[in-house]
């Protein structure tokens, strides 16, 4: 079975902008969060998260990315669950080796 390479577009709740992305990008997500169903639905775009992240509300992110009105609604609370499922770009730095 061989696993074809399909560009696919992802929509960010938050503003509304797409980007292009692919079926190996897909399939880790769906690994880290359960499902690429519910990361496709679910999906924050990098600026968009480390705003969130910062502590901005969706209203505030969006004022800062001068996202149009048109763009539907999204609770705080929904941008949270969105950011668990998208994951943390931040990792757990391991440790300095000791040098002998």
């Amino acid at each position: 079975m061989s696993t074809q390479k399909q560009n696919l577009q992802l929509t960010c709740i938050i503003t509304g902008k797409s980007r292009f992305t692919n079926t190996a990008y897909l399939e880790k997500k769906a690994r880290l969060s359960g499902n690429a169903e519910q990361f496709i639905e679910s999906y924050v775009s990098r600026t968009a998260a480390k705003l969130l992240r910062q502590g901005h509300t969706v209203q505030e992110v969006r004022e800062q990315l001068n996202v149009p009105d048109q763009v539907p609604a999204v609770s705080d609370e929904r941008a949270k669950e969105a950011l668990a499922i998208n994951g943390s770009r931040s990792r757990a730095k391991q440790p300095e080796p000791a040098i002998a």
